[in-house]
Formats: C-alpha cells, sequence, structure tokens
C-alpha cells in the first residue's frame, strides 16, 4: 500500500479523527465550529484549543506539545490573542487594511488588489509576486521578483492555460519562452490526478479524502516521490517545501505564493489565521466577512471564496446558503436562506420546504392577493419585516420542536391625490439550527393587501 487515510464521523456528519501521514482528533462546539485538534505528527502530539467568539473569529489559540512518543497534554501550553473590531477585522499585531476592507498588510508581507478585489501583487521582504487577469477575471499569468541593491529583477514567469471556464489551468508554461510546460490531468470525477511535463515527467498526485494532494509520485523511478502533509488549517509541516497544490490540491487550489497564501477563486486564504484576506462578495456565504467556512476547514471548503460549504450533511452551496442576515435588538438571527421548493432532511432533521426559493415558488407573481409582482420587492419586504415587523411566539408543536415565530409588517402605497394602499407582509420563522449550526431562518412569507 502506498498511502492510506481515513477518517471517522459524528452523528453530525463531522470528522472526529483522521488518519493519514498524521493522525487528528477533533472538538466542535454546539455550533459546529472547531474548536479543539489533538495533532500528532511524527509520534509528536501538539494539541491546539481555540477560543471562537459569537460572530466566529478566533480570539484565542492554546498550543501544547507533548514529548516524543507520549499522548497529548496541556501542560507548558501558550496562547496567543486577536482582537477583532466590529467589522471583523483583526486589530493590531501587524494586520491593516484600506478603506474596502481588503488586508494590505499581513506579519512579514503586504497585499494590493485590482479594483474588483482581485489579488494584484504580494511583497514579502525582497521578493515580489505580480498577477495577471484574463478576460474572465482569472489568473492568467504571474512573475517573482528579487530585489537586489534596490533593483527588481525578474526570477520567474508563468502562465495558466484554461481549456473550460473554470479558474483551474488545464496547463501552465512554466518560463517566458515556453519551454517549461505543466500539464494538469483531471479525473473523471473531476480531482486533479497527475501531472505530465512537455515531454513525458509523469507525477500522479494523490489525494485524501478532504482533497489534499498527500503524495506525489513520479512514474520515474529514479525520482524521489514527495509526501505532503498539512495541519487543520492548512499549514504545511515544517519539513516540507512548498508546493503548487497541496492543502487541497486535488482541486488545483495554488499555494504557489510568497508565504504560503492559497488563490481560493477570487479570494486569498491565509493558513495560518484561517481567513480570507478580502471581504466576502456574497452576503452571509460564510460566518462573517473574511471567516473560512465558520472557522470549520476540517469539514468545509470555500474553493471559489464566495460561499462556504461543508461536508456531510450537505456539499455546495445550493439551499443552505445565507443571503442575509443581522441581529435583532431580541437578539434573535433573522437569516434568509437560498431555501428549498421541495422538503429538505438532513442529518436526521425534517426541515420542509423553506427559504427564498420556497417563496418565490409560491407567493411571486401568480397574480394572486397573498403573492408579490417581483423577487426584488419580495426581498424588499422581508428585509423590512425582519427588521421593523412585530415578532410573535407561534405555531411551538412537537413536529418542530423548536422556537417558531409569526411576524407581521404593515406599510402603505401610493402617494398624492391616489388612494393609498396598505399592505401587511406575513413571514414565518425558524429557531431550529440548520446543518451550519446557524438558525434555519425563514421558511415562508406571503403579503396581502389590508385596504
Amino acid at each position: 500500500m502506498v498511502y492510506s487515510d481515513t477518517v471517522t464521523q459524528t452523528v453530525q456528519g463531522r470528522n472526529a479523527t483522521h488518519s493519514g501521514w498524521s493522525d487528528q482528533a477533533y472538538g466542535y462546539d454546539n455550533a459546529g465550529r472547531l474548536t479543539h485538534v489533538e495533532d500528532t505528527a511524527d509520534n509528536v502530539c501538539m494539541q491546539r484549543v481555540y477560543t471562537v467568539d459569537k460572530r466566529s473569529n478566533r480570539t484565542a489559540v492554546s498550543s501544547a506539545s507533548a514529548a516524543l512518543g507520549q499522548a497529548c497534554t496541556t501542560t507548558g501550553s501558550t496562547s496567543t490573542t486577536k482582537s477583532y473590531d466590529t467589522a471583523d477585522r483583526i486589530v493590531g499585531g501587524g494586520y491593516s487594511y484600506d478603506l474596502f476592507g481588503r488586508t494590505t498588510a499581513v506579519p512579514g508581507s503586504t497585499v494590493s488588489y485590482y479594483v474588483n478585489d482581485l489579488a494584484y501583487q504580494q511583497i514579502a521582504g525582497a521578493k515580489r509576486q505580480t498577477w495577471q487577469l484574463d478576460a474572465g477575471l482569472r489568473f492568467r499569468s504571474w512573475t517573482t521578483e528579487a530585489n537586489t541593491s534596490g533593483t527588481w529583477g525578474q526570477t520567474a514567469a508563468k502562465t495558466n492555460h484554461y481549456s473550460g471556464d473554470n479558474d483551474s489551468p488545464s496547463w501552465i508554461t512554466e518560463n517566458a519562452a515556453g519551454s517549461g510546460l505543466t500539464r494538469n490531468i483531471i479525473s473523471p470525477a473531476g480531482g486533479l490526478v497527475d501531472t505530465t511535463g512537455k515531454t513525458n515527467g509523469t507525477v500522479l498526485q494523490l489525494t485524501g479524502i478532504h482533497g489534499d494532494v498527500a503524495l506525489q509520485l513520479p512514474l520515474d523511478t529514479a525520482v524521489a516521490p514527495t509526501a505532503l502533509d498539512s495541519d487543520e488549517n492548512g499549514v504545511g509541516r515544517p519539513s516540507q517545501t512548498t508546493q503548487r497544490y497541496g492543502w487541497l490540491g486535488g482541486e488545483q487550489r495554488s499555494s504557489e505564493t510568497l508565504t504560503d497564501l492559497v488563490l481560493m477563486g477570487v479570494r486569498l486564504y491565509d493558513p495560518h489565521t484561517a481567513r480570507f484576506l478580502q471581504t466576502d462578495p456574497v452576503f452571509g456565504g460564510n460566518c462573517n466577512a473574511y471567516d473560512y467556512v465558520c472557522t470549520d476547514p476540517v469539514n468545509g471548503t470555500d474553493l471559489d471564496g464566495r460561499c462556504g460549504a461543508w461536508g456531510n450533511p450537505f456539499k455546495k452551496c445550493d439551499k443552505w446558503r445565507i443571503l442575509m442576515w443581522s441581529r435583532s435588538p431580541g437578539s434573535y438571527w433573522k437569516t434568509i436562506r437560498e431555501g428549498s421548493t421541495s422538503a429538505v432532511k438532513a442529518g436526521g432533521v425534517k426541515y420542509g420546504k423553506f427559504g427564498l426559493a420556497h417563496i418565490k415558488d409560491r407567493h411571486v407573481g401568480k397574480g394572486k392577493d397573498s403573492n408579490w409582482l417581483s423577487s426584488s420587492k419580495m426581498v424588499s419586504d422581508l428585509k423590512k419585516a425582519l427588521i421593523n415587523g412585530k415578532w410573535k411566539l407561534d405555531w411551538l408543536t412537537a413536529a418542530y420542536h423548536n422556537t417558531a415565530w409569526k411576524i407581521t409588517y404593515s406599510y402603505k402605497t401610493g402617494c398624492g391625490c391616489r388612494k393609498k394602499k396598505k399592505w401587511t407582509v406575513t413571514v414565518f420563522y425558524r429557531n431550529i439550527a440548520a446543518p451550519d449550526g446557524n438558525p434555519l431562518g425563514v421558511t415562508t412569507a406571503y403579503i396581502k393587501r389590508i385596504g
């Protein structure tokens, strides 16, 4: 056997343990956020305990290393802390941001961006990396430079080539002359399986369950294989040299940057903090603007940088995607999800039909008094109802086993000599936890003319 990778899971579908090149045991809080890791690599256990605030920011991490071959321990632990402002930005510690919320400085490097928030350039010490975009706003090419005696000189120039509309290159020219080339071979299931050079040089890319490249195995037996491993956040082991495709390499998420940042779709991911450097372009795509999959990188991925997707019990950002949320004065989460037009069951829990998809299907554009004429008007009214409406505890039954609310909001339309029309928006809302740990939120809503 060349390599094996196994996991065990909790009843909620989250990984409880993992065994590959190294072994891990995981712990979570009631919201499903990763809070405890026992990480055993090279027969040494490193225990990390994360403290997470209500907005899913990691405020502290406590680390303790056991002696060689000994059980995990908290003895001799050290703790590092971080503070955040009201916009979930890290305060101090070498971090700075521009007016658009983009991280312009992290410890050891600075980053600049295009006007569309995509990464343009990173500078780390005497090294500089610059990216160019194609017409599809994908990373077309990049150069690296070194500063010698105040003068920048190019050290590498590479170009991505795409065969489809995704952001995973089919082949890469490795130098400006085009004499070096790497082809990325994709399996029928969609993951990276091997790379080849311009003439032979095939290297198998063996991936684990999480999608990480665990072993680069050259078919040329004269070339040594490369074993790759990382911690829960994607930080490679100290003895490793960073590879282009390592953590999430099966999904072709490139770590070919100056400080191991990962090109995660439209954003840069920093595995040292398990956070993005730019704000989320999809409101509610994760637990806050910079968070990576609600601080659960073990079970979740956000491959395009737009919307976090967890493992079991659901695989992608569709019905569970949070489109809008905020807090009311009564501390109830006001959550609106994409939703489903058919009844949903996940993790043994029945959720029924819910969200915008269900409302659009039942109460938009069908010419009834209980319907909106357009989806945009419906969304606008939903926001107003959740913020300004009257919340009343309603239909709490054994069938749901959770707090449920009926929300009403009234307003008038028309002005001048026209007779004003009065409308009432009714929203039904459930506090039951969805698989991501946040409330299910709005289940359905309708509008009615009352005058």
